[in-house]
This record gives C-alpha cells, sequence and structure tokens, in this order.
C-alpha cells in the first residue's frame, strides 16, 4: 500500500511547492464569491410569489442547481485567463470536475425527485447515486479509470 501512495504524496509535494499557489487559492476564493453572488442575484431576480406550483418547484430547484455549474464556469474562466497569462493553474483544473459532478448529483436527483413521488426507494437510491458519481470522480482524478 504505501508503494501505491508514494507516487501520489510525491506529487502532493510538488503541487504544494508551486509559487503561485496562492494565486490560485485567491482566484478560487474571488470566483467562488462571484458564482455565490450570482446565485443570490438569481434567486431575487426569480421570486417566487408562491401562487403557482410548478413555478416554485423549478424554481428551487434551479437555484441549487446553478450555483455548482456556475462555480465550475468561472473556475474555468478564471484558468482560461490564467493560462493566457502563463500561470500554473493545475489547482483550478483539480477543481472543476468536483464541482461539476455536484452538479449532477443535484440534477439528478432534483430529476428523480419530481420523477418519483416520495418512495422510500427513491430515498434509498439518492446515497448511492450520489457515492458512485463520486467514486467516479475519484476513480478518474487518480488515474485508475481507463479513458474510453
Amino acid at each position: 500500500m504505501p508503494q501505491l501512495l508514494q507516487p501520489l504524496l510525491q506529487q502532493a509535494e510538488r503541487f504544494l511547492a508551486q509559487p503561485n499557489l496562492l494565486w490560485q487559492l485567491g482566484i478560487i476564493l474571488l470566483t467562488s464569491l462571484l458564482s455565490g453572488w450570482l446565485n443570490q442575484r438569481l434567486s431575487r431576480f426569480l421570486i417566487d410569489d408562491g401562487r403557482n406550483k410548478l413555478r416554485h418547484v423549478a424554481l428551487r430547484g434551479s437555484q441549487r442547481i446553478f450555483f455548482p455549474f456556475s462555480l465550475a464556469l468561472c473556475w474555468w474562466l478564471a484558468a482560461e485567463i490564467m493560462t493566457s497569462l502563463q500561470l500554473q493553474v493545475s489547482l483550478l483544473h483539480l477543481l472543476q470536475p468536483f464541482a461539476l459532478a455536484l452538479g449532477v448529483i443535484r440534477l439528478l436527483v432534483y430529476m428523480l425527485r419530481k420523477a418519483f413521488s416520495d418512495s422510500p426507494l427513491l430515498k434509498t437510491m439518492e446515497p448511492l447515486i450520489s457515492t458512485f458519481i463520486w467514486l467516479v470522480l475519484v476513480l478518474h482524478l487518480v488515474g485508475w479509470l481507463p479513458a474510453t
């Protein structure tokens, strides 16, 4: 087991020794705040009067789903800008799949909740779907998932 972890530890050490890691962390913080602000603005723009149930369901669902996708988009744009300035963007590239996975999980769970009424099977499937998506992401990032 230590032989498997050794390359990962060496890669983590090289990653933490990057000279512009603080720039990346600052950009991540700034874009995360921007994405949160955009989500808040969307919430204010899409005011729900509570009379139309379908509209209420759509608004609540879109607010939960919008944040991770807007976060991934902000991180992608920041990575493109930093790349054009010839700065390292490895941390941004590492975090983008996590935001996309969170968005996909929220989208799938939302669609399942709306497609099926409250059922014990659905409540059982939600953590299984989430765990499966996170597991696929981790296997992809570690390099153990074959490229297709």
